[in-house]
């Protein structure tokens, strides 16, 4: 049997809300079919986009990028893996030493094989795609971005924007970009995630408090609720943000102590 790799692993979805503001915005009617998460750590990309997914039962593909991707043949070679094995009705193309010189007219004819093999509707998922941004691999989703088939989707998670080489799908509506400001939680899906993560230790002026003290971020939503369910209490200059002295201590102490899928979440 073989093993399931954890970059190839969609997050475990755990004490997470349902977002239909979000989902209304990525709805294929509504969105084009390339989604951009560009955000800084911590403002809930991963979940967002699983759990919109998810959701709405949409086969997915998953890739964590890391620093092994700066290598192309890996890359390929990985995505690849990802391929059910009940659908590979033959071998996807190999990036041998003869596509050295020529990593874009491969990833073409990759990509072309490689949706093939995927059910109709299915969503690519690349997370973490900022690791590799200095390198060819943004050249090469662009590829992926040309050859994606209709009804298909194509989420792009990064603590970036776009590069300016992806401003020709954006202005043809074939990319659109899912910012901080549209990630952050609003007021009724805030009150929501602090009642799941509080239980029945949500009271209302608990809740409200760490509301108003999160600002909408997602990391400073668990962890603070995190912390309350600890402690009853919070420490609101932890919400200053991911750039934060106080954020890096209290991420150490709290995150130490969570399940890895709420790890995961932030």
């Amino acid at each position: 049997m073989p093993v399931a790799l954890a970059k190839l692993t969609p997050p475990r979805l755990t004490r997470v809300v349902r977002r239909e503001r979000l989902h209304r915005l990525l709805d294929a009617d509504a969105s084009p079919p390339v989604a951009w998460f560009g955000a800084a750590a911590g403002a809930g990309k991963t979940t967002a986009a699983a759990e919109f997914l998810a959701s709405r039962h949409i086969p997915r593909f998953w890739y964590r990028v890391d620093a092994g991707d700066l290598d192309l043949a890996s890359f390929f070679f990985y995505l690849a893996c990802g391929v059910p094995a009940a659908r590979k009705r033959k071998s996807l193309p190999i990036f041998g030493p003869e596509f050295a010189e020529q990593p874009v007219s491969f990833a073409r004819r990759f990509f072309r094989d490689f949706f093939a093999h995927l059910p109709t509707g299915s969503a690519l998922v690349f997370d973490d795609i900022h690791v590799a941004a200095e390198t060819l691999l943004p050249a090469i989703i662009a590829i992926a971005i040309e050859e994606l088939p209709p009804d298909f989707r194509l989420f792009l998670l990064s603590r970036s924007p776009p590069p300016s080489t992806f401003a020709s799908f954006r202005a043809t509506d074939r990319l659109g970009v899912v910012d901080e400001s549209v990630l952050r939680f609003d007021d009724h899906e805030a009150s929501a995630l602090i009642r799941v993560r509080l239980g029945a230790t949500a009271d209302t002026r608990l809740q409200q408090c760490l509301q108003a003290a999160a600002r909408g971020w997602a990391a400073g939503l668990v962890l603070l609720s995190e912390q309350a369910v600890r402690s009853g209490t919070i420490d609101t200059q932890v919400t200053d943000g991911p750039g934060h002295l106080l954020f890096h201590y209290f991420a150490r102490e709290v995150v130490g102590h969570m399940l890895d899928t709420d790890q995961q979440f932030i």
